[in-house]
């Protein structure tokens, strides 16, 4: 009998989510503490906090190409967007205080999709339009011609014009141009199918006075 190498990928990533939580935990512990901390303390536990989030980040995007490449089915839920939309405003807000994180949805907005795959999708993007300097994010959701559009609008330096075409991120020679990015997020689309229609994403700069990237997802 063969070693199925696959399952043993599968128990160390459940394992590893396990410990994750484990940190998180801790993480809010301390956070929920009374212990006080010098300015110095605080830069280093910020620091800390924010490579946690990286490494979750990264944990994220692995376990979601792993399900995918196993040819995952995504489970397909009800979520209301202003909910889904309000915890990861929380998340966010909760890691970088001085991040401005506005969201904007119809109240009675609800959607069929996976909603663990879509965490990694708009956290990839709001990542990184963090690491590219935003200060600024902006989740918006609504319903058009049948699809639920996802826009996340940033006021970073906006996209480069050779990244703005999404054959940029396919493979080339079995490598990513660009790491998994954009390449995941469009997979994440992609996966989401429904009535012959399939998800996909689109990538503009906002106009002038605006600066800064307009990411859409759609969703059928």
């Amino acid at each position: 009998m063969s070693f199925d190498f696959s399952m043993l990928v599968a128990s160390r990533l459940h394992d590893l989510k396990n410990d994750l939580h484990i940190l998180i935990d801790l993480e809010n512990q301390l956070k929920a503490s009374d212990i006080s901390l010098s300015s110095e303390q605080k830069k280093l536990f910020n620091k800390m906090l924010k490579q946690s989030l990286h490494i979750r980040h990264e944990f994220s995007q692995f376990l979601a190409v792993f399900k995918l490449d196993k040819q995952y089915r995504p489970s397909f839920q009800e979520h209301w967007i202003t909910d889904f939309f309000e915890l990861l405003q929380l998340q966010f807000t909760d890691l970088f205080p001085a991040l401005s994180f506005k969201i904007n949805a119809p109240e009675d907005l609800s959607w069929f999709f996976d909603d663990q795959l879509m965490k990694v999708a708009i956290h990839n993007l709001v990542i990184n339009a963090l690491k590219a300097g935003a200060t600024e994010i902006q989740l918006n959701g609504e319903e058009a011609a049948d699809w639920l559009v996802v826009h996340i609008l940033d006021n970073g330096p906006g996209l480069p014009a050779e990244k703005l075409q999404l054959q940029t991120y396919e493979s080339t020679g079995g490598r990513l141009n660009h790491g998994l990015g954009f390449l995941l997020v469009k997979q994440v689309c992609e996966t989401h199918e429904n009535h012959g229609k399939q998800g996909k994403i689109e990538l503009s700069n906002r106009p002038e006075p605006d600066h800064g990237a307009h990411i859409r997802l759609y969703l059928p």
